[in-house]
């Protein structure tokens, strides 16, 4: 137990967002494993209530796609699983979280995506940051990565015409307070994020 005073090491806080703009290729991944699987089964000749076997475990494929779409935020890491493996970011190599706009046709902001920008070595890149652009994009590339989470924030508060409203719906409250999470961990961690 820690002393008065002491900081507590946050617990590990697992999110899984529902629906992610990632939805649509999970769809497709359990799609192709149906259509695999009743591919092999016709070819090689197999009854037809064989076949349809195939439908069943492209739909289970599909839901384990899309409930393996997870942010987890420990004590030493932030991992962020899409698709197949985990993405692990140790917090001593974060750089940088910062939103990105998301604009529609008419260049009007309709949401924000959050980036994570971090070292791809243990320690920060020892040659100084180049002050030519073309130059320092390649720096860039050679010393940092980034990772967008797969859930989308809607626009700033100060964004023209923007009015909040309080969430509906199930889908908007959990969306919401997943949102709540996710800002909460990294102002937790130094990286506060503007509403």
């Amino acid at each position: 137990m820690p002393a008065v005073g002491e900081a507590r090491p946050p617990a590990t806080v697992t999110l899984r967002p529902l629906f992610t703009y990632l939805i649509i290729f999970d769809a497709l991944l359990g799609f192709l494993t149906w259509m695999f699987l009743f591919l092999i089964l016709n070819l090689s000749g197999a009854p037809k209530g064989w076949q349809l076997i195939g439908l069943p475990a492209g739909v289970v494929a599909g839901v384990w796609f899309w409930w393996r779409n997870a942010i987890e935020f420990t004590d030493r890491d932030m991992a962020v699983t899409m698709f197949f493996r985990p993405h692990r970011v140790p917090w001593s190599r974060v750089a940088g979280v910062s939103f990105s706009d998301i604009t529609d046709d008419d260049n009007e902001v309709t949401g924000r995506r959050l980036t994570v920008r971090y070292h791809r070595a243990a320690e920060p890149p020892s040659e100084p940051m180049p002050a030519v652009f073309g130059q320092w994009r390649e720096w860039n590339r050679r010393h940092f990565r980034s990772l967008t989470l797969p859930v989308q924030f809607p626009p700033s508060l100060t964004e023209i015409g923007y009015v909040p409203r309080a969430p509906r719906t199930w889908h908007g409250r959990h969306g919401h307070a997943q949102r709540a999470v996710i800002l909460a961990e990294f102002a937790a961690r130094g990286y506060p994020l503007p509403e």
